[in-house]
């Protein structure tokens, strides 16, 4: 297991202490951290889930696809129940309409969770979550259930 201490030091000692059972320790096995970092290098907002299905691992190298007027960032996840993924499409300006708005033309449910309208829909036994944050498109898919969808969305940090 991981040792869970705090440092401290004066000029003549230096020693390990155990934190209080109130301080928050941060958790290291975020299976979103690297995605997390590519998003943060073009956005500040909170877009990525906190939440992970059982199991969830990074399945490579996060996928940066940078065109003129907007990046796309995308996670291949694996969980003990599938495979899915998770991507951003970045604008450097605002469009007119959104390509993902095609989809939910097709029946979706619609969920809201933080002033923000999710669009969950199926095909077999796939589920898609998708949304647009203050012009940033998003899109959670794959073999997923939609009740994981729900607590990944209800896990998205708002400020």
């Amino acid at each position: 297991g991981w040792l869970k201490a705090l440092v401290t030091w004066t000029s003549e000692t230096f020693s390990f202490v155990s934190p209080k059972r109130d301080v928050e320790v941060p958790e290291l096995d975020d299976p979103y951290m690297n995605l997390r970092l590519e998003v943060a290098d073009y956005t500040d907002l909170e877009i990525v889930p906190t939440w992970a299905p059982n199991g969830t691992v990074l399945e490579s190298d996060i996928r940066i696809l940078e065109r003129q007027e907007v990046t796309t960032i995308e996670g291949i996840f694996i969980s003990d129940t599938g495979r899915f993924s998770i991507w951003y499409r970045i604008y450097d300006s605002i469009p007119k309409e959104y390509p993902i708005s095609y989809e939910w033309k097709t029946e979706h449910i619609h969920y809201m969770h933080d002033g923000v309208e999710y669009h969950i829909a199926s095909n077999n036994k796939d589920y898609s979550v998708s949304w647009i944050d203050d012009g940033v498109e998003c899109m959670i898919q794959g073999d997923i259930s939609e009740d994981d969808l729900k607590q990944m969305v209800d896990s998205i940090l708002k400020e």
